[in-house]
């Protein structure tokens, strides 16, 4: 009979699978028909593009919102330094040497403008190419995925000087990866589909996007389907709300991302954030380009009495677009060049963001960009059209296109580090654990915590390199937990006193709805999280709890605040300066029901990091010892109630004995008393069974 139950329970997951990708794959080819006959409408309207030039654009088209078409575009060695890696790759950290830490068996998915030059110099190894392109003879090979490849690939063997500067050296083009392979494809449809359906079809391990859609103001040409070379508004405009814009809304593309990862969980993908930013009338009023704006499908000149939109993130806030704002991917800003000696990170105002960086946040509040890296002046190979026989042509540029391969590779350098620590040549992470681990090890750059321009800091490798040999040697927690709806979990930790202690989780969270509507890509700010999983560190020794960081949504640009992150699928917590030796409790729950991808009860996988802590402290403490746990009993806002066994019925009292709330639950439960005034309060809690328990509550302001 158990034969029988296990093979039935092992067949059922199986067709589930199996359906899910089904329905992921169909979804797709729908999603591109659907876009590519609303666009022939469109083109249909244009006369003085040709069929070639329209067969084109309609390759590059990544969505057509309200009569809008939007497309894909695409957007060193010192850099290695600034984020950490090129310790890694000579020898200096821990015992691991050049040799074995040169990305050997890692391979790598670049989904970018077009084919590669697969033949050059950088490229080579024993006399073969790294590089293969997947995609047919006829697309074009494109100069930024050859630059995004060597950036990750790159073998610094070159030798002499580069032609575009004689004092800069070939070989400071070594990438982050000089022994891994990778697979090339165009974000352009072609026979093999669009760049999600390739994405779906042959998504490796870890996968690099540096391209974007932008939604505000853009340069475009005639080759754009433009009528002259200008300024286009890319968002529909309202001349009652000039400064409404489709920025940092969740879309389609974004849905696409999220349900990728939650159907294949071990897609890590990594996404340029978009060179957006200071793009406008103001900025380039020297030029005096003509502005445009878009009704009914076409490009119409604004008249010179109504209020053209402000630059691309004026405020300062959001120029994020479509698919730079997903929750289960890892979206990449740019910094300027390091200043510091040997261009290595010393303290966070070394990090000077790269000017036309997109920033975030989400419309939501939820902190994008993720991470950021160097993406100025970064050198690397490339291939020019004028000289097509040449294999070892170089060039300098900045933005997220080049950031963004640097912290890919960073994730191949950490699975490989892992497999050598462990034996296994085949492990590789799941996204969210490598999106834990990077967040994690960040340095701080901009404001204290995260913030709208660097997300949670500067990737470094070292520090993410440390985290899997302290795990191993049983100096911190990294590993993989199962929630239950309403079953919270718990850890006892002691603190080792000297740093922080510091605990991060993130999940893969089912895919949201995405914002079709002008009114609401403009602005609807609810929540698209799914599951809300909840973090918080208790020192129970003296009625203190500790809350994640978390954006104020009202005033992104201001420091980061510490509360009930509702919108984040990464929580993290520090503590600054823990006692040493003293037991720290960290609390994992959720609130409501948890859910898959088709929002039926499921349970939900989360990664968790926890580093500061003394060796061999942990203890799981769930389900507490008594069935009941109260928290924290001084506190500004919540009282949280664990409780297993049974049903129970809470009270709040005040001192004269006033009911002020009454509530029921079985499992946890968060009581909210933000509202009532600061004083003591008796907390009665009454169980099914005649139980009665009370505990003094005090209420701080």
């Amino acid at each position: 009979m158990k034969k029988k139950i296990l093979l039935f329970i092992l067949l059922t997951t199986c067709l589930f699978s199996f359906a899910q990708v089904n329905r992921l794959r169909e979804h797709l080819t729908k999603e591109r028909e659907e876009n590519q006959a609303k666009f022939d409408h469109i083109l249909n309207k244009i006369s003085f593009l040709n069929s070639l030039e329209k067969e084109k654009l309609k390759a590059s088209l990544a969505s057509v919102v309200n009569g809008i078409p939007f497309f894909w575009k695409s957007m060193d060695k010192n850099a290695n330094q600034s984020s950490n890696i090129s310790v890694l790759q000579t020898g200096n950290f821990n015992g691991f040497n050049e040799n074995n830490l040169r990305g050997q068996g890692i391979n790598i998915l670049v989904i970018d403008e077009g084919r590669a030059l697969v033949a050059h110099d950088e490229f080579n190894l024993g006399g073969l190419s790294r590089v293969t392109n997947k995609e047919a003879d006829n697309i074009p090979v494109s100069p930024h995925s050859t630059k995004v490849s060597s950036i990750l690939l790159g073998n610094g063997n070159g030798i002499g000087q580069t032609s575009i500067d004689p004092t800069i050296s070939k070989s400071d083009a070594k990438g982050v990866l000089p022994d891994a392979a990778a697979d090339v494809y165009s974000f352009k449809t072609t026979d093999l589909g669009t760049n999600f359906e390739k994405l779906n079809n042959f998504g490796f391990n870890i996968s690099n996007h540096s391209y974007a859609i932008n939604t505000g103001w853009d340069i475009l040409d005639l080759a754009s389907g433009a009528p002259e070379l200008g300024l286009y508004w890319m968002s529909d405009y309202n001349p009652v709300d000039p400064n409404g814009a489709f920025w940092g809304s969740y879309g389609s593309q974004d849905r696409d991302f999220d349900d990728i990862v939650y159907s294949n969980p071990n897609q890590i993908i990594f996404k340029g954030a978009g060179n957006y930013s200071e793009i406008g009338p103001e900025q380039f009023s020297v030029l005096n380009f003509p502005k445009y704006k878009n009704i009914g499908n076409t490009w119409v000149k604004f008249s010179p009495t109504e209020i053209l939109p402000k630059d691309n993130c004026s405020f300062n806030t959001s120029c994020l677009g479509w698919g730079s704002l997903s929750k289960n991917i890892i979206v990449v800003g740019a910094t300027l060049q390091l200043t510091e000696s040997n261009y290595i990170y010393t303290v966070p105002s070394n990090v000077v963001k790269w000017p036309n960086s997109s920033v975030g946040p989400r419309k939501d509040g939820a902190i994008k960009p993720d991470l950021v890296a160097v993406g100025d002046d970064i050198l690397s190979g490339t291939y020019y059209p004028n000289i097509p026989n040449s294999n070892s042509e170089y060039a300098i540029g900045p933005g997220t296109s080049f950031s963004t391969p640097i912290i890919a590779g960073i994730a191949g350098l950490v699975t490989q580090i892992e497999r050598i620590v462990t034996g296994n040549p085949s492990f590789i992470y799941r996204a969210d654990e490598m999106k834990v681990l990077l967040i994690h090890t960040a340095n701080e750059a901009g404001n204290i915590g995260p913030d709208i321009s660097f997300g949670w800091g500067l990737a470094d490798a070292k520090k993410a390199a440390q985290v899997i040999l302290d795990k191993h040697q049983n100096q911190a927690i990294f590993e993989r937990k199962k929630l239950i709806s309403n079953v919270p979990q718990s850890l006892s930790v002691k603190a080792k006193g000297g740093e922080p202690l510091k605990v991060s989780i993130s999940w893969i969270d089912p895919p949201a709805i995405p914002f079709t509507s002008n009114t609401d890509l403009k602005h609807n700010k609810t929540s698209r999280l799914i599951n809300d999983l909840d973090l918080r560190i208790i020192d129970s020794m003296d009625n203190i709890i500790f809350y994640p960081w978390k954006l104020d949504i009202n005033n992104p640009t201001s420091n980061v605040l510490k509360g009930d992150n509702t919108v984040d699928n990464v929580e993290q917590i520090v503590v600054d300066n823990p006692v040493a030796g003293k037991v720290y409790s960290i609390q994992i729950s959720n609130k409501g029901i948890l859910v898959n991808d088709q929002l039926t009860p499921s349970s939900q996988e989360y990664a968790i990091i926890v580093t500061g802590i003394q060796e061999n402290t942990l203890s799981v403490e769930y389900p507490p010892k008594n069935g009941l746990v109260i928290y924290p009993a001084k506190t500004k806002d919540y009282i949280n109630i664990i409780n297993i066994n049974q049903r129970i019925t809470i009270k709040l009292y005040d001192m004269n004995g006033r009911i002020l709330i009454v509530d029921e639950a079985k499992g946890f439960k968060v009581m909210d008393v933000k509202n009532i005034p600061s004083g003591t309060y008796i907390l009665r809690i009454e169980s099914e069974k005649g139980e009665n328990i009370t505990k003094k509550i005090i209420k701080e302001n």
